[in-house]
């Protein structure tokens, strides 16, 4: 987790009854009243009243909503570190259908649980975020990330605070897993990229960037970007959308090479210390680009990005 928290590679593990658990299914829901639980991530929580629990499909969150308080949770589990957390959650974390989370309090720290409030950038109406994270004894920790009505914020928190409290950890599956059990896939890259979106976001000192690039099942590719900040008494912003063709190159587990050959049309513009600048590319060029995957994180040239569902195309 370079610069933000992502939501929920789903290992989970979900169930029925008060003390067992079934494996959760994509497209399953679960009412309120069942505990939930993940042996892969050595995780328990149950879903609270009121609430309704659901995995997508094609969707790598699972998520908590509520009707009555006009919020959703998601839910994120992962290896983390006392440090890394602090850091992570002290940046812009992006959520799907491009809405991300901006700090507005600094990570506050109470045992082994961390928490801070946050802008909700993208909604089309007002909203308020809050997160908390919990690091389990076994460097496995849990985020809980709520999104919701102004009016319903401190309400939204109480229940966070509540499924932080009563989550339970427990040696996840993966790590009692003898050595050399777990196997390595050899897909090729090609395949593992078809049809994705990948996007990359950082913000720190007083600067900010982002890429999104959608990868279709045609060979065809769209991308877009934008880069800004200040400093030094001067301030700047790039923006960018290009699409053209792609392919992918290698095959897993080592790393692959990712080339994006740009057609006509594509667009970069810009504004530094008091004027502007615009230009059209004739086309032509191309960008390679390194991919790789580390305990199922996904990393183009050793950065780390999301992949997160194509709503543009498949």
């Amino acid at each position: 987790m370079k610069t933000r928290i992502k939501v929920f590679y789903i290992f989970l593990c979900f169930c029925f009854s008060s003390s067992y658990g079934v494996e959760i299914q994509q497209g399953g829901e679960y009412t309120s009243g069942t505990k939930v639980e993940s042996s892969m991530a050595g995780l328990s929580f149950t879903i609270p009243e009121g609430w309704q629990g659901q995995w997508p499909t094609g969707s790598e969150m699972f998520v908590l909503g509520s009707t009555q308080l006009q919020a959703y949770i998601f839910v994120y589990v992962d290896q983390m570190t006392e440090t890394a957390i602090p850091q992570e959650m002290n940046q812009v974390i992006p959520l799907d259908s491009g809405i991300a989370l901006a700090p507005t309090t600094k990570p506050q720290k109470k045992g082994n649980t961390w928490q801070a409030d946050y802008k909700v950038n993208g909604s089309p109406r007002p909203m308020s975020a809050h997160i908390q994270t919990r690091l389990g004894e076994h460097g496995v920790g849990a985020a809980f990330m709520a999104v919701s009505d102004l009016n319903t914020k401190q309400a939204v928190k109480q229940v966070v605070a509540n499924l932080v409290m009563q989550s339970q950890f427990k040696i996840p599956q993966q790590m009692a897993q003898p050595p050399g059990s777990q196997t390595q896939g050899n897909q090729n890259w090609q395949d593992y990229m078809k049809g994705r979106y990948i996007v990359f976001y950082y913000t720190g000192s007083g600067y900010h960037e982002e890429d999104h690039i959608w990868l279709c099942s045609d060979g065809s590719f769209y991308r877009s970007g934008s880069a800004g900040g200040f400093g030094n008494n001067a301030s700047g912003a790039f923006a960018n959308k290009s699409q053209g063709r792609w392919k992918a190159l290698g095959q897993q587990p080592n790393s692959g090479t990712l080339v994006l050959a740009y057609g006509d049309g594509s667009r970069f513009e810009g504004s530094a210390s008091g004027f502007d600048w615009s230009e059209q590319s004739a086309g032509g060029g191309n960008t390679q680009f390194t991919l790789s995957l580390r305990n199922d994180k996904f990393y183009v040239n050793n950065s780390r990005w999301f992949r997160d569902t194509n709503q543009r195309c498949q």
